[in-house]
């Protein structure tokens, strides 16, 4: 909440302007802010604020007083003069070694720096500096002290080995075992000490519940009970007499559990229960004077006792002592905070800042030495849930992970791509000190969160960064020569991501980044993003027309166009791309028939549903980046027909199982959208298919699989899938079929797969 009114607080006082590429006034481009959710930037600098503990101990290595460093960013002015002059020799060192760590890329600059100095390039490092001068009090410009060099391997980890330990750190133990193991070792002995007490008061037999007679089925006999249904009591009386010794045991048993009371409080249902209470009070005061007991308090320990030997029998019997054994036992067992202590510990000794090759050796049983350490028995497996944790920082290949359910979404993709990104393209450089600089600054720039922007402007590129911009020059000189190992890694991707979540239209963090790799790769691919509905402008740049084009040249006449009423020798016709008031190339016309084909002729007509509309006619024409993607790096041959039915299958199992999972209205409205994207993908890959067989093979699965789920989904969504067989089968000419309505996400009004349920 505190974030967020210093965002509200920042427009209205007008530090803040939403919506522009610079929204923090008074502060670059260049400069990585702190974005909050929905690409609202808060105004806090990431690299800014309270110095880092790093930056604590060179403050106190370098003397530049005990009272530095205190306050906000107090002592980084000092930090960044020292590197730039005594400081050089250790920027140099990291250089050579690759030691360091970058987080945010302003902490790469100097590193840039004191590269050109040493190249004698004296005025390209003071423009650079020239820029970063007003910003030396509030930023930091120097990296991280790492222990090891930077890596360069060409496999990735979901998380790092510090991350997985960290996550490892917050587990904790449920607050109910918590309770029941604190009921067991602290309340339950003081509840049978005090049935114990009472019993030796009694005067002739023990209390105890009476039985029937007869013996029912199971060869047992059932307690007797009262007309109020409680159970009947018999054999003698509390409270009749008290051994010699008996009031000192009462007073240190009642003294251990005030004690104990002041320690423990997990466990309230323990020492809140009507017996405990009824025992405690009456302990109480029979330590005292036990003629302050009533008659009806007498009788109410009377029946408790008789209750205990009932249910546990009496105390020190077999059948008491078995009982509280097997929960001593329970006890014993290893929580998962436990086994969480365990697995950390073999966690450190591997480097925190990157993943494990193999983890077979970290996820083994228990050993000996670790029982007698953690208190965990020896062969104890982990449980599923740490093993999983444990998986997510397997070092390997994007395939492998992808294929093994390790990275869960295309979106996870996207976090662990740049770092593949950034070794490809270092690849151009000769000097082993910029590969390890630029790979470090590419992958922390890649973290940086998106702005809200508008008016079709674009996000911050990495070569926007000034000192960036030095070993993009460096880079660029030699880039040919790794073009084809960007193919190879753009198609690996591409390819593992769609086969493994086929119903999945990408992400804009994974486009961003396969923007780049396309141009490490030589290829002019016009990749699109998904437009939010709420800031639509209605126009649309050149790069949705082209990517338009780009799919007519591969659907044009098949089942794609056919299915959604689409006429792409238009699209191929248009050719009418201007400057727009904004300054970005844009397409009227396209922009006029994805309204046509919204049913929204008229640009007034203006709101999240409508916007909805359009946008998805523009994925529908574009493919939302599959067609362009499959004639630019081959996919149909790569991925081969069987392959591609298998994708079209998935996506239907997945649409059936999302549209019959019933939830809160606007969860559904989300499936409705969700699923419907999902079926054009599928649409797209039955297109590809090279015969019509195939089609028609894929098509009778369909019809089979649908036959399976429930009665009242069938009676909604077999009119969606008997439209799809029509077109696919039918000979009937456009403008008939143009009269049918295509599977769509967005409506005004309800939507006609929306489940009675919300009518």
């Amino acid at each position: 909440m505190d974030r967020w009114i210093q965002v509200v607080g920042g427009i209205d006082d007008g530090s803040l302007t939403i919506g522009t590429r610079t929204p923090v006034a008074g502060t670059p481009a260049w400069a990585t802010l702190e974005v909050r959710y929905g690409g609202f930037a808060s105004g806090n600098l990431l690299e800014g604020g309270i110095l880092q503990p790093h930056e604590q101990a060179w403050i106190q290595q370098l003397h530049f007083g005990k009272e530095k460093g205190q306050g906000d960013g107090e002592g980084r002015s000092e930090l960044n003069e020292f590197f730039l002059m005594q400081g050089m020799a250790q920027l140099r060192t990291w250089l050579d070694t690759g030691k360091y760590r970058i987080e945010v890329p302003e902490e790469g600059a100097l590193l840039v720096v004191a590269w050109l100095v040493e190249q004698n390039r004296l005025d390209e490092a003071k423009q650079i500096l020239s820029e970063l001068r007003p910003f030396l009090d509030k930023l930091r410009f120097y990296p991280t002290p790492a222990e090891q060099s930077i890596l360069l391997e060409p496999t990735v980890s979901l998380q790092t080995v510090g991350e997985t330990i960290a996550e490892l750190k917050h587990i904790s133990v449920p607050l109910t075992i918590q309770a029941e193991r604190e009921g067991i070792l602290v309340w339950l002995p003081i509840y049978d000490q005090m049935i114990a007490l009472f019993i030796e008061t009694v005067e002739g037999m023990a209390p105890y519940v009476p039985l029937e007679e007869e013996e029912g089925m199971d060869g047992s006999r059932r307690p007797l009970r009262r007309e109020d249904g409680q159970y009947q009591t018999a054999g003698g009386w509390p409270c009749q007499y008290y051994p010699a010794d008996w009031t000192e045991r009462g007073k240190a048993l009642v003294g251990h559990y005030e004690e104990q009371r002041s320690t423990y409080t997990s466990s309230k249902k323990f020492h809140t229960g009507r017996n405990f209470v009824t025992l405690l009070d009456c302990l109480k005061r029979c330590v005292i004077d036990p003629t302050l007991l009533s008659g009806y308090e007498v009788g109410c320990i009377r029946s408790t006792l008789a209750e205990f030997a009932f249910r546990r029998g009496p105390p020190g019997s077999e059948r008491h002592r078995q009982l509280r054994q097997h929960q001593q036992e329970r006890t014993k067992q290893p929580t998962r905070r436990d086994l969480a202590d365990l697995l950390i510990s073999r966690l450190l000794p591997f480097p925190a800042e990157r993943g494990l090759e193999e983890i077979d050796t970290v996820s083994r049983p228990v050993g000996m030495e670790e029982e007698e350490e953690f208190g965990v028995p020896t062969g104890t497996n982990l449980p599923a849930s740490l093993l999983q944790r444990l998986q997510r920082c397997r070092e390997a290949t994007v395939t492998y992970l992808v294929q093994n359910k390790i990275i869960p979404s295309s979106e996870a993709i996207a976090k662990v791509l740049p770092s593949l990104t950034a070794q490809l393209q270092a690849t151009a450089l000769e000097d082993i000190r910029l590969r390890w600089l630029y790979s470090a600054l590419y992958t922390s720039f890649r973290r940086r969160r998106s702005l809200l922007l508008w008016n079709l402007q674009h996000q911050v590129r990495f070569d926007e960064l000034p000192w960036a911009r030095v070993l993009q020059a460096e880079r660029s000189a030699a880039s040919h020569r790794i073009q084809q190992a960007g193919i190879e890694l753009l198609s690996e991707v591409i390819s593992s991501t769609i086969t493994t979540f086929p119903q999945q239209i990408l992400p804009n963090r994974l486009l961003q980044e396969l923007r780049s790799l396309a141009e490490t790769a030589g290829l002019q691919l016009p990749m699109v993003d998904e437009l939010a509905t709420d800031i639509f402008m209605g126009e649309f740049s050149e790069k949705f027309l082209r990517a338009a084009q780009q799919a007519a040249l591969l659907l044009a006449g098949g089942l794609y166009e056919r299915y959604y009423n689409l006429d792409y020798e238009r699209i191929l016709a248009i050719d009418d791309v201007g400057r727009s008031p904004y300054g970005t190339p844009t397409s009227a016309e396209f922009a006029r028939y994805c309204r046509e084909l919204a049913g929204a002729a008229s640009p007034s007509q203006w709101g999240p549903a409508f916007n909805g509309m359009i946008i998805e006619q523009q994925q529908i024409l574009t493919t939302h980046n599959l067609a362009p993607l499959f004639i630019e790096l081959g996919l149909a041959e790569r991925l081969n027909p069987t392959k591609l039915e298998e994708m079209g299958k998935s996506c239907f199992i997945w649409i059936c199982l999302t549209l019959q999972r019933i939830s809160h209205w606007k969860d559904t409205l989300r499936n409705l959208k969700n699923s419907a994207y999902a079926w054009r993908q599928m649409v797209f890959y039955l297109s590809v298919l090279p015969t019509a067989s195939q089609q028609a093979s894929w098509l009778s699965w369909a019809q089979s699989y649908l036959t399976e789920q429930t009665q009242p989904f069938q009676q909604r969504f077999r009119p969606v899938l008997d439209d799809l067989i029509q077109v696919a089968t039918s000979s009937t000419t456009s403008q008939i079929l143009q009269k049918r309505q295509p599977f769509l996400g967005w409506s005004v009004g309800k939507h006609r797969l929306m489940p009675e349920v919300f009518s």
